[in-house]
C-alpha cells in the first residue's frame, strides 16, 4: 500500500491560492447532489471530474480543490486525466484526501471450506485477475516449481526427456494454464495451450516472442524459479490461490492463522488505476493529487 503525493506542474512556486471552486466526494454521499458542500458531497470521482471539467471550460481564475473523504472508492475502469483536466492561467487543480483510498479491487465474500483446507467463493462470470489479496497482502498463484534445466525449448513447445516431469501430462487443468521463468532481468509469463507428450504445447505468437531478445526463457542471465502455475490442481500450498474465470469461482488455501470468515478480501481488477498523460502540443499539467492512497490493481499480462 502506498500514499501518493504527485505533482503535474508546468514550472515556478507551488503556491495554495483562494480557490475557485471547492467540490466534495464522499463514499457516502451521491452524484444526484450539487458536490458544492461537504454537507451534500458527490459519491464518485468522476463524477467530480466531469464537474471540474465544466468548470475549467469556462475559464480558470484561481485554484480548484476537490475533496475525498475518508473512505475506499472503487473504480470500475481506469481514471484518466488529460490537457482537460488541467489548471490553467497559472493556477492548479488539486486532488487530496485525508484517509482516501482509490481501488481497483473487487471485494470477495461468503468463502465456503472445500477439502484439503481449500476455500472457494463465488465471482461474477468472466473476472479476470491475477492478484489476490487477502487483508492487504497479495497471495501466490497455485504453482508447482520445476527446474529450467531439465526442460528443452522449441519454437513451439517446452519438452522433457526425463520421467520426473510426467507429472505434467497426468495434472488436470494444465490447459490454459501458464508457465512463469523468473531470470535475472526479466518476469517472463507463457501460457499453455494443451499438453502433449512429454510437451507443454504454448500458445503462440506469445510464445515465440519469449524466446527473443535478452535474458530470455532459453538463454536467462540468471535463473530464479520457473513455475508451472495457475491451475487448481497445483493448489496444495498455504498462501496460494486459483481463479476460476469461466465458472466464476476464486480458490484459496488459507495460511496458519487466518480466518476468512473475518479476512477481507479482494481481487485485483483494474490494471491501471490512473494515467495522467496527453501529447506534446496539449499536455497534462498543473495537476496534484495528495493524501490519496492506491491499492489492488493486477499485472498487465492476461491471455485470450
Amino acid at each position: 500500500m502506498k500514499t501518493w503525493s504527485l505533482f503535474f506542474v508546468a514550472g515556478g512556486l507551488l503556491l495554495k491560492l483562494a480557490s475557485a471552486a471547492d467540490f466534495y466526494v464522499s463514499t457516502q454521499g451521491s452524484d444526484q447532489n450539487a458536490g458544492t458542500t461537504e454537507q451534500a458531497p458527490f459519491g464518485t470521482i468522476e463524477k467530480a471530474q466531469q464537474s471540474v471539467r465544466s468548470l475549467l471550460s469556462a475559464g480558470q481564475s484561481a485554484d480548484v480543490h476537490v475533496h475525498l473523504a475518508a473512505g475506499i472508492y472503487t473504480i470500475q475502469r481506469p481514471l484518466s486525466f488529460t490537457s482537460a483536466d488541467s489548471g490553467t492561467n497559472g493556477f492548479r487543480v488539486y486532488w487530496s484526501g485525508t484517509n482516501a483510498t482509490i481501488s481497483g479491487g473487487l471485494k470477495v465474500a461468503g468463502w465456503m471450506q472445500d477439502q484439503n483446507g481449500v476455500y472457494s467463493a463465488t465471482v461474477p462470470v468472466g473476472t479476470k485477475s491475477r492478484n489476490l489479496y487477502v487483508d492487504g497482502k497479495a497471495a501466490n498463484f497455485a504453482r508447482k516449481r520445476i527446474q529450467r534445466n531439465g526442460l528443452a525449448y522449441t519454437d513451439t513447445s517446452i519438452t522433457w526427456s526425463s520421467s520426473e516431469y510426467d507429472w505434467l501430462m497426468s495434472t488436470s487443468g494444465l490447459n490454459g494454464a501458464e508457465v512463469r521463468f523468473i531470470s535475472s532481468f526479466t518476469d517472463r509469463y507463457a501460457p499453455i495451450d494443451h499438453v502433449g507428450t512429454r510437451a507443454l504445447v504454448m500458445k503462440q505468437t506469445a510464445w515465440r516472442n519469449q524466446l527473443i531478445g535478452y535474458d530470455t526463457i532459453n538463454h536467462p542471465n540468471a535463473d530464479f524459479g520457473v513455475y508451472v502455475q495457475n491451475a487448481l490442481a497445483l493448489l496444495t500450498d498455504a498462501g496460494q490461490f486459483y481463479l476460476d474465470s469461466a465458472a466464476g469461482k476464486v480458490y484459496y488455501k488459507p495460511l496458519s492463522g487466518e480466518n476468512l470468515a473475518t479476512a477481507i478480501t479482494h481481487l485485483g481488477i483494474q490494471e491501471v488505476l490512473i494515467s495522467v498523460g496527453g501529447t506534446y502540443d496539449s499536455p497534462a499539467h498543473d495537476i496534484v493529487f495528495d493524501g490519496i492512497t492506491f491499492v489492488r490493481k493486477t499485472p498487465l499480462r492476461f491471455w485470450s
